[in-house]
């Protein structure tokens, strides 16, 4: 929990997980076992291997070149686990370390994505992430994805209808109005908004 966005859900990092640790909660949590089969699925169908992640049901080890996707599926289905104990998060967060499970959690990424990734980390240069169904923040650039998007046309409502009354910020107000009308971009906008901001406190420094 914290002050600004409530329940928060933060997904951290777990790598080589032991199969046996594992084992009970596979056998006694109906959610866990079926995520993580459906992780298993999905990498059986893109390694056309039967039950690559059968350490968790037998005494067999996992594979190397399965330890990355053993892990994933691990941590996946015990946050899909926790989530349905707890709440649906109102904000989704991360370290590097647990990316490709929050990604998932969030909508942004697919399972057979994060999977694909984690076996071909080279994939990655043709991923295009979708929108998150619940805010995501990414550790990358330090700031909250949101599900939604700004349109042009909420922009322009929103710039129309502001008014200050104190004299020296109101042209930039009126001239983003015209920007805004005149279809330029909130890149643009905000730029030409801040070199008048400029001119006009070089103006007055001179003065």
């Amino acid at each position: 929990m914290d002050e600004t966005h409530g329940w928060v859900l933060k997904v951290g990092g777990i790598r080589a997980i032991d199969p046996e640790l594992v084992r009970p909660a596979y056998e006694r949590l109906g959610l866990f076992r079926t995520a993580f089969n459906q992780c298993e699925q999905e990498l059986a169908q893109m390694t056309d291997t039967r039950e690559p992640l059968q350490g968790v049901r037998t005494n067999r080890p996992i594979g190397a070149e399965y330890q990355k996707s053993f892990d994933f599926a691990v941590l996946y289905a015990l946050s899909r686990q926790f989530m349905v104990l707890a709440a649906t998060p109102e904000l989704i967060g991360t370290d590097l370390a647990g990316q490709h499970v929050a990604l998932c959690l969030s909508g942004m990424m697919s399972i057979s994505q994060a999977l694909r990734m984690l076996l071909e980390p080279e994939s990655a240069s043709q991923l295009i992430l979708e929108r998150p169904r619940v805010p995501f923040y990414d550790p990358v650039h330090e700031k909250i994805l949101q599900p939604f998007r700004l349109s042009p046309d909420y922009l322009n409502s929103l710039v129309n209808q502001t008014t200050l009354d104190h004299p020296f910020p109101q042209p930039l107000v009126d001239q983003a109005k015209l920007l805004a009308n005149s279809q330029y971009s909130f890149k643009n906008i905000w730029m030409s908004g801040m070199n008048v901001l400029v001119w006009k406190a070089s103006t007055f420094i001179k003065c």
